[in-house]
């Protein structure tokens, strides 16, 4: 299937209330059929990078490099966006591609490499001028940002973008409390435990994606990412926690399996021998779109590089 490059997202806020957590269900649906092109694109290259990996497919590989590369010729998802709900889907669907790119790159020629890294670079520089504006709240969102800027320094040799990720990485970290919750996301309120889970997934996979590269974090940075990880977790499990501090019932979803992260936790114990196994859901989710799709064919193109 062919997806035209897309410019644009005018994407409205869903979100009725200032704490962000009750949601108008027109405007999402209206926000997700907009957004089904950029999904479908996204979870083609995935899998074209997660068949190449798992297989060797050179054949795989090239589909997904090509995609990419009519995208790039396009200037897809340049620019500012006409909105922040717009801003954050550029956001996203740039660290999934990011981390796409990553599993493909050694079937790449320089031609290929040429057209993509500066398009990928060029899309962090204009995901990153968001975060200038001092009433932009530092919350998941930026956290986001940084995996999306490590992806990007990663895949395409930019040592800037990895030094702003590791700049945000550092934020982010210094930042969790004692408690292991977060403050901007127990502000959610039926959903704390919801943004938790959100927030979490990128800092994992940052933070290992930055231990894989030579940039570990120090161990007390490590210590509170632990904290941020065992109390989601833990909420996960049994949310009585996040329901007792925020003071009202957390909105769970009917999939529970999903709603372990996206795969994050195969990188916080990919041999299931530690006692947080058993605060894991069985058989929740290996892969997202965001996240490059499968998160243990991104294991296992690192560690093989």
């Amino acid at each position: 299937m062919t997806i035209e490059p897309i410019q644009q997202l005018h994407l409205k806020r869903f979100y009725t209330d200032t704490n962000g957590s009750q949601v108008r269900a027109e405007i999402r649906a209206a926000n997700r059929a907009q957004t089904r092109p950029l999904k479908t694109f996204l979870t083609s290259i995935a899998d074209f990078a997660d068949r190449a990996v798992h297989f060797q497919g050179r054949y795989a590989a090239r589909c997904g490099i090509d995609a990419l590369s009519t995208w790039a010729r396009a200037g897809a998802l340049l620019g500012k966006m006409p909105t922040k709900q717009g801003e954050h889907h550029r956001k996203w669907a740039l660290t999934g591609l990011a981390l796409s790119y990553l599993k493909l790159k050694p079937w790449t020629t320089l031609e290929d490499r040429n057209r993509i890294n500066p398009w990928l670079q060029a899309m962090a520089d204009d995901a990153l001028v968001v975060f200038e504006n001092p009433k932009i709240k530092r919350n998941n969102h930026l956290y986001w940002l940084g995996l999306a800027l490590a992806a990007v320094g990663e895949s395409t040799a930019s040592d800037r973008h990895w030094d702003q990720a590791e700049a945000i990485l550092d934020e982010a970290l210094d930042g969790i409390p004692s408690s292991g919750m977060l403050p901007l996301e127990m502000a959610r309120g039926a959903k704390a435990l919801h943004y938790h889970v959100f927030a979490v997934t990128p800092l994992v996979v940052l933070e290992w994606l930055a231990r894989q590269s030579g940039r570990p974090v120090a161990s007390t940075q490590r210590v509170a990412l632990d904290r941020l990880i065992d109390r989601t977790l833990e909420g996960v499990s049994d949310p009585f926690w996040f329901e007792t501090t925020s003071g009202v019932p957390q909105h769970l979803p009917s999939n529970r399996a999903n709603f372990a992260g996206y795969g994050w936790p195969v990188l916080i114990d990919p041999d299931g021998t530690t006692r947080r196994q058993s605060l894991i859901l069985p058989n929740y989710a290996k892969s997202h779109r965001w996240l490059g799709g499968d998160i243990r064919t991104l294991l296992a193109a690192v560690k093989t590089r």
